[in-house]
C-alpha cells in the first residue's frame, strides 16, 4: 500500500522533522544517496545540525562513524550553500582532510569546540533554514521503517481478532497477568475533553521493552496481545529505563491488513522518576464518552466483576484530572 502525506516546513523544523514519517523518509533518503532531494534549506539544516550533535557528543570520529557519517558526502556542498564566514571554510577544511585518508581528528575536534562557543553550527543551520524558504510544503510518501531492535511487525488473522468489548477486556487482563513480577492497579482514566481510556500501572518493577519488541507476537502471550490490540488499536507500553521513562507504542502499521507495528521510543510522558525505582504502565484505547455512554458502563462493570480472576491486579479506578469533573460527562 503506497501513501503520501503532505508535510509543511514550519519555521522551526524541530516541530516537525523528527516525526515517525518524516524521520522515516529522510533516513531512507540518506541511505540511497538521495538527500539532496529535500528542499534546500532543509536539506542544509538537516547536514549541518547533524554533524554539529554528532560532533559535540563524541567528535568528528563518531560523526562518521554513526548513521550520522551517510551525510558525510552532502557535507562539503551543504557547507558551502551556508555560506557562513567561519564555518564554511572550517568544513571545507575538514573535508579536504578527510577526503586525504586522514584520521586523527584531535586538532579539528578542539577547534571545532572553540568555534561553537562563537559560532553556534546549528543556529546557524537554522538561520539559513528560516532565510532561505523555497516551498512551504512537500509531499513525502510514507515508508515504512526497517525492521530493529526498536520496531517490529507482526499480522493479526481474522481468526486472531477480538470478537466483543468483553473479549476484549479479558484479553487485557490476561496480558497484565503475563506480567507477573508487577501487581497492577487499573484506572479508567479520564480527559478533559470528554475521553478515557483504559490504563494499568505498577511501581515494583520495569519491563525491558527491548526484548518486548521481539517477544509480542510469539508464546504463550501472543493469543492475548493479539486479541487485545485487535479491540484497542492503540496499545502503549511503558517502562522506566535508568530514570528515564520509555515507550512501546502498538497500531495499526497502514502498510498491510491486518499488520501492525510495534515501536519503542523515549516517553514524552511526565512521571515522578525521582521518587519511584521502578515503573510500568499498559494503557489501552482512548473512547469519546458520549459517542457511547453504554460502552464506558459495561467497560467499567466488566473489569469490577473480573479484575479479582488475576491475583497480580489489586483494584480498579476511575481517575481524572479534575475530581468530579468526569460526572459532567455521564449526564
Amino acid at each position: 500500500m503506497k501513501k503520501e502525506i503532505t508535510v509543511k516546513l514550519l519555521k522551526n523544523p524541530e516541530n516537525f522533522i523528527y516525526k515517525e514519517e518524516v524521520f522515516a523518509y529522510i533516513t531512507m533518503l540518506e541511505e540511497e544517496g538521495r538527500l539532496s532531494e529535500l528542499p534546500k534549506n532543509l536539506f542544509v539544516y538537516h547536514v549541518i545540525s547533524l554533524f554539529a550533535d554528532e560532533v559535540n557528543n563524541g567528535g568528528v570520529e563518531q560523526y562518521l562513524e554513526n548513521s550520522s557519517g551517510r551525510t558525510y558526502r552532502f557535507l562539503r556542498d551543504c557547507a558551502e550553500h551556508l555560506s557562513h564566514e567561519a564555518i564554511t571554510p572550517f568544513l571545507s577544511e575538514l573535508c579536504n582532510y578527510i577526503d586525504a585518508g586522514n584520521e586523527n581528528f584531535d586538532e579539528f575536534d578542539g577547534r571545532f569546540y572553540e568555534m561553537e562557543k562563537k559560532h553556534d553550527f546549528r543556529k546557524a543551520g537554522l538561520k539559513y533554514y528560516k532565510e532561505n524558504f523555497e516551498v512551504d510544503k512537500i509531499k513525502i510518501p510514507v515508508v515504512k521503517e526497517k525492521e530493529s531492535e526498536n520496531c517490529a511487525y507482526f499480522t493479526v488473522t481474522e481468526e486472531e481478532k477480538c470478537a466483543d468489548v468483553k473479549e476484549g477486556l479479558d484479553a487485557f487482563l490476561e496480558v497484565l497477568s503475563n506480567f507477573g513480577a508487577q501487581e497492577w492497579k487499573i484506572y479508567l482514566n479520564w480527559f478533559f475533553n470528554g475521553e478515557y481510556d483504559i490504563r494499568a500501572i505498577s511501581y515494583s518493577e520495569s519491563i525491558d521493552l527491548v526484548s518486548l519488541v521481539k517477544s509480542w507476537a510469539s508464546g504463550s502471550a501472543k493469543t492475548a496481545r493479539l486479541k487485545m490490540c485487535s479491540y484497542f488499536n492503540d496499545v502503549c507500553v511503558r517502562s522506566m529505563e535508568e530514570g528515564k521513562i520509555y515507550e512501546l507504542s502498538v497500531s495499526p502499521s497502514g502498510f498491510e491488513k491486518g499488520e501492525y507495528k510495534i515501536k519503542r521510543k523515549f516517553s514524552m510522558m511526565g512521571y515522578d522518576t525521582v521518587n519511584i525505582s521502578a515503573m510500568s504502565a499498559i494503557t489501552a484505547g482512548r473512547f469519546l464518552y458520549k459517542n457511547s455512554p453504554l460502552l464506558y458502563a459495561e467497560m467499567k462493570g466488566y473489569l469490577e466483576n473480573n479484575y479479582t480472576n488475576f491475583p497480580n491486579v489489586k483494584c480498579v479506578i476511575e481517575s481524572g484530572f479534575v475530581p468530579g469533573w468526569a460526572d459532567e460527562y455521564k449526564k
